[in-house]
């Protein structure tokens, strides 16, 4: 609590490295275990740290200031599973639009689906097959493909085109309006 004083009264900024230092690998901790992506999960405590320095005049600590950064934590992974489930339920709509022309319900004709996207996906340039599979199977925002792969995010966009477009030709006897 003497740290988070300092920083509220005083703005004393080496109280907030302080407080930084000693609650990033706990919180780190909590986000990767249910977010599953390092890079996200080092996202989410940034934008808490940064919300938390900015209101620091604002933000009025009970307990300690563990337990509302945790708390912070709580709503801001509850925030981001919900938009990844939105996203996720998008991504599905977009993938696998309504005028299927196959049946999904026999076992052997998901095999063959199954097996036509692997076969799409092999005639990627292994970049754009990198980027699709973080893209779609990895639930990775452009912006941590770009982290992880070292490239910018149009170069990721480019990239997620290439692969989206090439997929919707070897896919069309399949599907139509895959995005």
């Amino acid at each position: 609590m003497k740290l988070f004083s300092r920083l509220k009264y005083e703005d004393d900024t080496n109280a907030f490295n302080d407080l930084y230092l000693r609650h990033r690998e706990t919180l780190l901790l909590v986000a990767h275990k249910h977010l599953q992506c390092r890079q996200m999960a080092e996202d989410v405590i940034q934008d808490i740290f940064t919300s938390f320095y900015q209101r620091r005049q604002l933000i009025d600590v009970k307990v300690s200031v563990k337990a509302y950064l945790l708390q912070s934590l709580k709503y801001k992974l509850i925030n981001e599973i919900r938009s990844r489930k939105v996203r996720n339920r998008h991504r599905q709509h977009v993938f696998f639009v309504d005028g299927c022309k196959i049946g999904f319900s026999i076992v052997s004709e998901q095999k063959e689906i199954f097996n036509a996207v692997q076969h799409a996906l092999d005639h990627l340039p292994d970049k754009c097959r990198e980027v699709f599979i973080l893209s779609r199977y990895m639930n990775c925002s452009n912006k941590d493909i770009s982290q992880k792969m070292n490239i910018s995010v149009s170069t990721v966009e480019k990239h997620m085109c290439k692969a989206l477009k090439t997929m919707r030709m070897q896919l069309e006897g399949y599907q139509r309006g895959i995005a």
